[in-house]
């Protein structure tokens, strides 16, 4: 009897079998090292940059304007906030190392005193300086674990930990009034709660992190000043989306993310970009995707993704700027002919053989050896079967391209 492959536990695994999903996750070891360093570092900075305060004169810690208020700088005691693919659930350990490698994101956050310059709330600390204060903290520290100190970022801090990983610092200012008051109140709140109102010393309690003011969360970069930044937003939108669709839009997202790793050794679509397409899809499709069937929900994306590529890609946040502002037409070209590849791929291994061998050769030559070598995972899907389970279809809403392309 005729049917299609079912690879769904190919893709996540079972109880007992590993799956795609698990052979992307970073091992113990490396996990456990890169947490190691992040900690180190937090704790490298909350020791040492105190004593900068004293020098905010001598080492222009303070933007020019602002030198007579060095001396009431309150104490330089920074906090801290996990970002990007950690906080999402979708690190990916890399396909190729090196070049490629983990990029473990964290955020130190500043609170510093603010003075409102042309009409606007700034920090009275200067980034730049800000920039170089971080990298001479760090720089001994990483001289004495062999780590790398990478200078050449605008917008972060990063310590390369060894050629398959590094962490990456972005640096921010928030008011100290009234961080130092929403810290008051949450203690207050947990005292009437009878819960011990001692902060975290490193991490930016979440209810604090949380009524931060998006317009006074300022970013630091390199060599053009401060601009406004909040980076719940990206994490809302993303924890919002997973909330809505399940685990399976995570893992979708791990295995397009792992798709672009082994097909690109440098460069290929971001993983925003990847994120921002599985968003798409899945909201389009209005939850008509089985969250039992990883396969299927792939397929939905891959048969998109081409299309999806032609043409301007909103941030999801800031839907006046592109994600793909940055591509040129030949890599444009390039991530499309590879998302072709990767639909017919998809369709032929469902839907145009029942040998098992050729469905893991095919699939793994899109995605490589990770893709486990076990034909117990793959099912043969009886028509009788996919009768049965059929739901009614949900037809997406038309797509409507923007006009702008890139």
């Amino acid at each position: 009897m005729r049917g299609t492959l079912n690879i769904h536990q190919t893709f996540k695994g079972t109880r007992v079998v590993s799956g795609y999903v698990d052979a992307l996750d970073l091992v113990e070891d490396r996990e456990r090292s890169l947490r190691d360093a992040r900690d180190s570092i937090r704790k490298t900075l909350r020791r040492e940059m105190p004593e900068w305060n004293l020098l905010a004169k001598s080492i222009g810690l303070v933007e020019g304007g602002d030198v007579a208020l060095a001396s009431a700088l309150p104490p330089l005691r920074p906090k801290f906030r996990m970002q990007g693919s950690g906080v999402y659930h979708t690190l990916n350990f890399p396909a190729h190392t090196p070049p490629q490698e983990v990029d473990y994101d964290d955020g130190v956050f500043l609170p510093t005193s603010f003075v409102s310059r042309r009409g606007s709330n700034r920090p009275t600390v200067a980034a730049k300086s800000y920039f170089e204060m971080v990298e001479a903290i760090l720089e001994p520290l990483c001289a004495r674990n062999g780590w790398k100190l990478d200078t050449s970022k605008r917008k972060c801090v990063r310590v390369q930990i060894d050629p398959a990983a590094h962490v990456d610092l972005a640096l921010y200012a928030i008011p100290d009034k009234e961080f130092a008051q929403l810290a008051e109140a949450r203690a207050t709140a947990r005292l009437a709660k009878a819960i011990s109102a001692a902060d975290s010393e490193f991490e930016l309690a979440e209810e604090v992190y949380r009524d931060l003011l998006a317009n006074r969360i300022m970013l630091a970069q390199r060599d053009s000043g401060w601009i406004e930044s909040d980076p719940r937003k990206i994490e809302d939108w993303f924890v919002d989306a997973a909330r809505e669709h399940g685990r399976v839009l995570r893992r979708v997202c791990r295995y397009l993310k792992g798709w672009r790793d082994y097909q690109w050794r440098k460069g290929g679509p971001s993983s925003i970009v990847l994120m921002a397409c599985v968003v798409t899809v899945f909201d389009d499709l209005g939850g008509a995707l089985p969250d039992n069937r990883d396969d299927l929900a792939l397929k939905a994306v891959a048969d998109r993704l081409e299309e999806l590529f032609s043409y301007s890609i909103p941030n999801p946040v800031l839907p006046e700027q592109d994600l793909d502002g940055d591509w040129s037409s030949e890599e444009r070209l390039d991530f499309k002919a590879r998302a072709v590849a990767l639909k017919a791929m998809i369709d032929n291994v469902l839907n145009k053989t029942f040998h098992k061998r050729i469905a893991i050769s095919q699939l793994q030559r899109s995605f490589g050896e990770r893709i486990p070598d076990d034909e117990q995972l793959i099912e043969i899907e009886k028509e009788e079967r996919k009768v049965l389970a059929h739901q009614p279809a949900v037809v997406a809403a038309p797509f409507v391209p923007r006009t702008t392309s890139g």
